[in-house]
């Protein structure tokens, strides 16, 4: 299972506030989805039935869900920004659960770049980057995250994203080859499914900027 694909994750491996970590980052996901390119008013026939809608009524129905969507991402951002690093003891009761401290690093790089379309190799995530290997060399790698493989493939891939032109770009390589190569046949679609959202966000972020 994926962390963009998260309804469920045994809260034996993530305790509840990592789990609202990846419920959140795949909600961004949602909202980002359903705000890109938003649909036109609906057109009728000339044999039509139905009577035709209002442009003016579609338009502020669609303009009110969008600011709904759009203050629901808002939240989610600052709730996820107001996290405390797994290293203060003071401020979070998780003191030093890496498995958060991983969901917590890349969901920050993760949501600089669904949210504000900053490319994950930004400048501005290398520090983030680099401080998601060291959480994620004190996790489980060898034992790929036990029976969530698919989310620690979502996290090396966002990480994998932000070391491009870096030195760290190798480690983060060799790790995702490594658990791709571990998982069984059943996780591939959720593998799959976390690379072709980095690589959607990703074109969302190169569209934006007129690189297509």
């Amino acid at each position: 299972m994926s962390w963009l694909q998260a309804p469920y994750l045994p809260r034996n491996k993530f305790h509840p506030t990592t789990v609202q970590i990846l419920r959140d980052v795949s909600t961004l996901t949602a909202i980002r989805e359903q705000t890109h390119g938003l649909p036109l008013p609906p057109s009728f026939s000339s044999t039509t039935t139905t009577p035709p809608i209002s442009t003016s009524s579609f338009s502020a129905e669609l303009d009110q869900n969008h600011a709904t969507l759009l203050t629901k991402r808002a939240l989610i951002e600052q709730r996820l920004l107001a996290l405390a690093p797994a290293s203060d003891p003071f401020r979070n009761p998780r003191h030093n659960d890496h498995m958060y401290e991983s969901c917590r690093l890349a969901a920050l790089i993760y949501t600089r770049a669904v949210n504000h379309l900053i490319p994950f190799a930004d400048r501005a995530n290398h520090s983030l980057m680099r401080k998601l290997r060291l959480a994620l060399e004190h996790t489980d790698l060898d034992g790929c995250w036990g029976h969530v493989p698919g989310a620690l493939m979502s996290l090396l891939l966002v990480g994998g994203a932000a070391a491009v032109g870096d030195r760290e770009r190798m480690w983060y390589m060799a790790h995702l080859m490594r658990v791709s190569m571990s998982v069984g046949q059943s996780a591939w679609a959720d593998v799959q499914e976390s690379i072709m959202k980095v690589i959607w966000v990703q074109g969302i972020i190169e569209e934006a900027a007129g690189v297509r």
